[in-house]
């Protein structure tokens, strides 16, 4: 689609007439129906005045009217950018879940260590009882302590296990923390990068596109 027919479409589409975008866009009539009609280019300038009464991408009318050529390179620098914003985004994701995990991690493991504390507390008052009790010959009361006695044991063993077992993860979670916060880093600089670049690819391309137009003229 030449660049006065799609014009004229989005024109229609914002139902304005020919004389009512003229107004708005400070142009005489003629110069207008000229554009459309594919008699007469439209400057950059002008361009400018459309796409924003339009509400067009002031860049797709340039591309449109054959003022930038370079598109493959910028469409390729924005795809990048465009790639780098997506893993970003999906690498901040993985940061905060395995914040999350580590706020829980915590709290578990402050929940096991107060357990843990509790039942050696309560380890060594039977520890006591059983010698008060020993001093007595009270042999019954013994053997149900030394029951609760292995009972705690065995609780205090598994509750040692969970302990080591998440220490070892959140050291590891923790290690990839890192290793995706550095990247995460490096993304930040990889995209002030990419936008700077974008920058200048479309700096050169309206540069580009004023020369065509003074040496049409």
């Amino acid at each position: 689609m030449e660049i006065g027919e799609f014009v004229r479409e989005k024109r229609k589409e914002k139902k304005l007439t020919l004389k009512q975008l003229a107004t708005e866009i400070e142009l005489s009539y003629t110069y207008l129906s000229q554009i459309e009609l594919g008699d007469r280019n439209a400057s950059p300038e002008i361009l400018e005045k459309i796409a924003k009464v339009l509400d067009i991408p002031h860049f797709d009318l340039m591309k449109k009217a054959g003022y930038i050529h370079e598109k493959e390179g910028l469409e390729k620098v924005v795809s990048d950018y465009c790639g780098l914003l997506k893993e970003i985004d999906n690498l901040d994701s993985h940061i905060r879940s395995t914040q999350l995990f580590y706020l829980d991690t915590k709290a578990t493991l402050e929940s096991l260590n107060k357990e843990k504390e509790e039942l050696t507390k309560e380890s060594t008052a039977l520890k006591q009882a059983i010698e008060s009790l020993d001093q007595e010959g009270n042999t019954k009361e013994q053997i149900s302590i030394l029951e609760r006695q292995v009972e705690i044991y065995k609780k205090l063993e598994n509750i040692e296990q969970d302990i080591s077992r998440l220490r070892q993860r959140l050291e590891h979670e923790t290690a990839q923390e890192i290793a995706h916060l550095e990247h995460n880093n490096r993304l930040s600089q990889a995209i002030k990068e990419k936008k700077i670049e974008i920058e200048k690819q479309l700096e050169l391309s309206y540069t580009n596109a004023i020369e065509r137009i003074k040496n049409q003229n």
